[in-house]
């Protein structure tokens, strides 16, 4: 199944319930889905919008997954 992409401009948040299986503690993570292209035009343009800034500036942590499929046309 494929996965709907994220749009432009859209911030989908996203929880994720994880347990350590050993320990049987609980976590939850909890993210921020933005679009490739808003990462792409960020570091083309060396801009980003002032919600990505306070976004970042918020964040204790930062996943970031590529994919390795599609080739980056500038």
């Amino acid at each position: 199944m494929q996965v709907e992409r994220t749009k432009m401009q859209q911030v989908e948040e996203i929880k994720i319930n994880l347990q350590h299986p050993g320990s049987g503690a609980e976590l939850v993570l909890d993210l921020a889905d933005l679009s490739g292209e808003t990462f792409e035009k960020a570091f083309a343009t060396r801009l980003c919008p002032p919600a990505f800034v306070d976004l970042v500036k918020d964040a204790s942590g930062l996943l970031l997954f590529v994919s390795a499929d599609r080739f980056l046309t500038m």
